[in-house]
């Protein structure tokens, strides 16, 4: 059996319709351009970091329930980027949620590494 995270199990399905309806025509995701682009990651980015940092014990409802609501704003990320991938609007969002949460994951793995004697 291979395991799924929670999170990945929603996001990923959800996005990849998302994302083929959108390049279908089918649906607009352009009403998340704004503020749909930063505020739907930030339940999945606060979940996680929280976890990360041992603030919090995480659980699959919860990264589940996060990742349903990331998966949209991955979609219209993607969209964005294959129609154009310097497009400012992918990397500002890229830049700001990629480089807070491995600074937290980095951190959190410092936290919980034991001290050398």
């Amino acid at each position: 059996m291979l395991p799924v995270c929670a999170r990945c199990f929603a996001i990923y399905p959800v996005a990849a319709m998302l994302l083929g309806l959108s390049l279908l025509g089918h649906v607009s995701l352009a009403w998340l351009d704004g503020w749909g682009l930063w505020l739907l990651p930030l339940p999945a980015w606060i979940e996680a970091v929280t976890d990360w940092m041992g603030w919090r014990r995480g659980n699959n409802l919860a990264r589940m329930i996060t990742g349903l609501l990331l998966a949209p704003a991955l979609a219209r990320l993607l969209e964005i980027c294959l129609n154009d991938p310097w497009d400012g609007r992918l990397w500002q969002v890229v830049l700001v949620y990629g480089l807070s949460a491995g600074c937290a994951a980095v951190l959190g793995r410092m936290r919980n590494v034991a001290p050398s004697p």
